[in-house]
């Protein structure tokens, strides 16, 4: 099955969100919290408006 494009980015946002929590949790470093936090961020947002903005473009 094939999602629709915003829900594919969605799921993938998801997913590197995840692998960044496991390399928090093994090491502690603050970078890969950060990374957690901005990618979830941003599937917030994709997932309320339906819009990307991708390297300063826009695709709704």
């Amino acid at each position: 099955m094939k999602l629709p494009g915003w829900l594919a980015d969605a799921h993938h946002y998801l997913g590197f969100a995840r692998t960044q929590w496991r390399l928090y949790g093994k090491n502690g470093e603050l970078k890969p919290l950060l990374y957690t936090f901005r990618v979830l961020a941003t599937g917030l947002h994709l997932m309320r408006t339906g819009v990307l903005e991708r390297r300063g473009a826009v695709t709704p």
